[in-house]
């Protein structure tokens, strides 16, 4: 089931995510309807909040995993998807629960 989602500002895509073993995000195109990138998450348990950038070029996401970590994905750029451009470990003690 879905656990994070975020709207791009130009409402032309739609990320969801999941928490678990076999997590997955997801970037939606919604004049289409159809997935056009899968990121596996499951290696950080899973996404407990993303966000999309203005210009809908990368997604920012907060692992569900402890220790949590902050990942910066350029989803729209020729490398891999499943591997972030950034990660970072949150410093707070307390689980985080937005970006």
């Amino acid at each position: 089931s879905i656990f994070a989602s975020a709207v791009s500002s130009n409402r032309r895509f739609i990320v969801t995510a999941d928490i678990g073993d076999e997590s997955l995000m997801i970037v939606w195109d919604v004049n289409t309807c159809l997935p056009i990138c899968h990121i596996n998450t499951a290696n950080r348990g899973g996404v407990q909040a993303c966000a999309i950038s203005p210009d809908a070029t990368k997604i920012v996401t907060l692992s569900k995993a402890q220790p949590q970590t902050i990942s910066l994905w350029a989803w729209t750029t020729t490398g891999d998807p499943n591997v972030p451009e950034l990660v970072e470990t949150v410093s707070a003690k307390d689980e985080q629960t937005c970006v």
